[in-house]
């Protein structure tokens, strides 16, 4: 909000704290709508878990093994072969 007084852009804010230039703009919005206390108080939007906490450390006890064979490192097919190999849901 400070750097808001000052009179610069949403997008020259947003580049100055690193986050989407949309992010900037909620926070403007809430001050506008709530005050200072306003962006503090609103709850931060969070998607619900897919998963559970047990296949969760699943999931790290695997990545934590070596990668299936035929792969150097943990990637996105790898990923996906961890999927296709156990029930994760």
């Amino acid at each position: 909000m400070l750097l808001a007084a000052g009179g610069p852009s949403t997008r020259a804010i947003a580049k100055e704290v690193g986050v989407q230039p949309r992010i900037v703009s909620k926070w403007r919005h809430r001050f506008a709508d709530c005050g200072l206390g306003g962006p503090a108080e609103q709850p931060l939007a969070a998607r619900p878990s897919i998963y559970g906490q047990a296949t969760n450390k699943c999931i790290l006890a695997l990545l934590a093994k070596p990668p299936p064979a035929g792969y150097a490192r943990w990637t996105g097919p790898a990923r996906c072969w961890l999927t296709s190999v156990r029930s994760l849901r």
